[in-house]
């Protein structure tokens, strides 16, 4: 960014400066986890409902960071020399003012894009469409929040053409701090959909809080037949003076009338059309055949045609688009370590969240990157590899590799580095070894083709895979936390390999949001978590008496459930020379598994008392009907059994220990009752026991087409001759069977899967390693993905195939399918 005087910086955000009033700042953070450097960077101290970022700034000085603006003065900061602190109201709302008083700089053409889906692809392929034509500045990512924008914004440089940004809202009065931010003088509408409706009391609200964005535009493009959309735009737009450009697939009268032709397309995944253009007409291709795909290239080439390319460039660089996923991808490398793969772009913005990721990732590891040449970045190469070396040392990067002609002549400015002219010299000289005991992140424009690295680095190359969001796992997390009052504490649980979705990935990225407590079923797990570096409190729920001496070792806590297990525990602490070791304790109110009953709480305590090697650190028990309303009278029943117990025990103890009872679905339907801590399980993965919509799945299972097969009637597929073929046929096989976990139940037509948006069914039995689906009729070709589940067909669909529960399915995925962590 830009480099602003600190006095410059106070002006702009009305701050009042303390301790030194003099200095530069050319880098903003609001996390303290991604600051490697603190050099020339000024930290806003955003507060939140569970976090506060004024905790991280004496560890944020302690790492180099002079520079804080704050909502706070606390003591401790008076002992912090040569420190400046730049005092606000409101830390989010100076982020914004800042970013307000740099947009306003640029006299270019700025961008904004908003609707309910599509936005990032859309910014995404109109920066790669128009980067051979102008410098263009967009937004990393799906940077689309109130603070995404605003980091956004500061990355505007005077070498910039045009600046293009997303901006995405959940309830009512986001929009305006959005629009005066970005204050845009082109609009973009993607689409309007259900997405986020629950802040909203109906399609046309939403849809007009969406439009705001736009009241000061020049333009806005948009579809002519979504009727809501371009009717509220006439009625509230139009009368300010915003020129309305649309495209139509109906309309002929529209700006862009398309017409689609489904056949000669290149490539199967790709459709022509023909389009008819201020009286032009011209033709060309879409980069993908479905519903929204055509709707965001459709938006795309009107943009680009508006931004003044001719049709043939534009439908040229259209072409030339692909519909690659928006996301960061976390792998296992060769080497046993994380392998971070973005490879679809390649800029400055996007390396600063990659290299964020690649942090969040590599626990207590080194880290690798290799990177190629930044195309197209509209910088003199000197200013943009002295960016790039500054990031490069501020992410504490111990490896670099860079390839490239431009990146080589570049070599001086990078320590610990080697380069290559292009990525065949890198892959004919590179050694494996090279990366031992490295976490990677592989970065590249898509030209270097660096999939081919990310081959050779992955230590699994089976396309079939789990995949899981980690957006998804994000937003549930924050819908659970804000269910439960800011004082209470979180466990959540990552037990049987956190129900099948790699217990050492989840609890890394646990311990990165700042969880309060992680819980398994047994020691091993637990021991394994230690291993990998995982320091956050770990409650084991089933340990054996073999493993005590084990858990003591590793600082894992054991969940206490009976006499003679307290009583053998606390003779290892006490042999151990524990003092105040933290146990946890069982209370059975109905479940009727393990736990203390009533009658046994007086013994307990005279145990406890009688230990001074132990500690209760918590009382629990375990609901076992939450769930299910008809039964809420137990429930409460079995809370009113807990509270008394609880109440005996701290009686006798003389302290509080802390208490949870709440597993995922008391959260839900029982949030006036949250205790100190609440137990998530299966609502992190996205399932709800309150019907709530803004859970998200966080696993899908997806493979592909190995081989079509035509067979004809009288023919028969599969083990046993049950697949019996009625008429002409296609028939694809899908390299995923029961030893994966997708179970022989689901075959004979019982499972289907999706493929190219339609649902086939299996038809023979399901094999060890494979399993047969018939595809009639449908568009399909040996590589096309498959989903078993995710979208279409659903985890829950496929549980109530087999009759079962999500956590049966997902936890019986086998080891075998590599599991794969996307980011968008």
């Amino acid at each position: 960014m830009i480099q602003y005087s600190l006095q410059e910086v106070a002006w702009a955000i009305d701050a009042q400066i303390y301790g030194v009033t003099e200095g530069s700042i050319h880098e903003v953070s609001i996390d303290s986890r991604t600051v490697s450097n603190g050099h020339g960077v000024l930290f806003f101290a955003l507060v939140g409902p569970r976090h506060n970022g004024h905790d991280f700034i004496e560890y944020l000085y302690r790492k180099g960071v002079r520079r804080f603006v704050i909502s706070e003065i606390r003591a401790e900061f008076h002992d912090l020399p040569d420190a400046s602190f730049l005092e606000v109201c409101n830390t989010l709302h100076a982020l914004q003012q800042f970013a307000t008083y740099h947009r306003q700089r640029f006299e270019f053409p700025i961008v904004a894009i908003t609707g309910s889906n599509g936005k990032t692809i859309v910014k995404e392929w109109l920066h790669d469409a128009l980067a051979p034509h102008m410098r263009v500045h967009h937004s990393p990512k799906s940077y689309n929040s109130q603070v995404g924008v605003a980091l956004s914004l500061l990355g505007l440089l005077p070498e910039h053409q045009i600046g293009i940004y997303e901006a995405g809202i959940s309830q009512r009065g986001e929009m305006e701090r959005l629009q005066a931010m970005i204050r845009p003088t082109v609009g973009i509408f993607t689409n309007l959909g259900h997405a986020h409706q629950e802040g909203f009391a109906s399609m046309e609200e939403k849809c007009r809080e969406k439009l705001s964005l736009f009241k000061e535009s020049k333009k806005l493009l948009l579809c002519r037949d979504q009727q809501i959309v371009f009717s509220e735009a006439s009625a509230t737009l139009a009368p300010l003076g915003v020129e309305l450009i649309s495209w139509s697939l109906q309309d002929p009268s529209a700006t862009l009338f398309i017409s689609i032709d489904s056949s000669n397309a290149s490539a199967p995944q790709r459709l022509c059309f023909r389009a008819e253009y201020k009286g032009i007409s011209f033709a060309g291709e879409f980069p993908g055949r479905d519903g929204a795909s055509i709707e965001n290239a459709a938006i795309t080439l009107l943009a680009l045609l508006e931004f003044g390319l001719t049709p043939a460039q534009a439908t040229r660089n259209l072409s030339l688009l692909q519909a690659l996923p928006m996301r960061l991808e976390r792998r296992v490398g060769a080497n046993g370590l994380a392998l971070i793969n973005d490879s679809y772009s390649n800029d400055l913005e996007s390396l600063s969240v990659a290299l964020d990721f690649l942090s969040q990732n590599a626990g207590q590891h080194q880290k690798a990157l290799i990177l190629s040449d930044i195309e197209q970045s509209g910088l003199p190469a000197d200013a943009l590899y002295s960016l790039v070396a500054n990031k490069v040392q501020q992410h504490s990067i111990n490896r670099f590799i860079g390839i490239g002609p431009t990146l080589s002549l570049q070599h001086e400015r990078f320590a610990n580095a080697t380069f290559y002219a292009n990525t065949d010299e890198f892959l004919a000289h590179f050694q494996q070894e090279a990366l031992n005991g490295y976490a990677t992140l592989i970065k590249g424009a898509r030209s270097y083709q660096f999939e081919r690295i990310s081959k050779i680095l992955e230590l699994r190359r089976h396309r079939t895979v789990l995949e899981i969001n980690l957006n998804a796992l994000t937003t549930n997390l924050n819908y659970f936390r804000s269910l439960l009052p800011t004082s209470s504490k979180l466990l959540v649980l990552v037990k049987a390999w956190a129900y099948g979705c790699g217990a050492i990935e989840m609890a890394q990225f646990l311990e990165y949001q700042k969880v309060d407590y992680l819980g398994v079923a047994f020691a091993d797990e637990g021991l394994a978590l230690r291993k990998a570096g995982i320091a956050l409190p770990i409650l084991v729920l089933n340990p054996e008496p073999e493993s005590f001496a084990l858990l003591i070792e590793n600082r894992l806590e054991p969940e206490i459930f009976s006499m003679a297990m307290a009583d053998q525990f606390s003779k290892v602490a006490s042999l151990a020379k524990c003092k105040g070791y933290p146990i946890h304790i069982k209370f059975d109110t109905g479940m009727h598994r393990v736990g203390f009953n009533e009658a046994q709480i007086q013994e307990l305590a005279d145990l406890l008392i009688a230990t001074p090697a132990l500690r209760v650190a918590s009382v629990m028990t375990h609901l076992c009907v939450a769930d299910e309303p008809a039964q809420d009278a137990f429930t409460i029943g079995q809370l009113d059994l807990f509270n008394r117990m609880a109440n005996t025990l701290e009686g006798r103890l003389g302290y509080h220990p802390l208490r949870h009872a709440l597993n995922s679905a008391g959260i839900e339907r029982f949030d006036t009752k949250p205790y100190d801590m609440a137990r998530l399980g299966i609502g992190l993965h996205g399932f709800s026991a309150a019907g709530c919509t803004q859970l998200t799945p966080i696993a899908s299972l997806h493979s592909f087409i190995a081989q079509l097969r035509h067979l004809n009637p009288g023919d028969t597929v599969g083990y046993g001759r049950h697949g019996l073929i009625s008429r002409p046929s296609v028939i694809a096989t899908i390299p995923i069977g029961y030893a994966d976990g997708y179970p022989r139940r689901l075959g004979q037509g019982v499972g289907k899967v999706e493929i190219n948006g339609t649902l086939c069914p299996t038809i023979g039995n399901i094999c060890m390693d494979t399993c047969m689906v018939d595809v009639s009729g449908v568009d399909a070709h040996e590589g096309d993905r498959v989903t078993l589940f995710g979208t279409k067909p659903t985890l829950l669909d496929l549980s109530a195939w087999l009759n079962t529960i999500p956590y049966e399915v997902l936890s019986t995925i086998s080891r075998r399918i590599p599991r794969i962590y996307v980011e968008s």
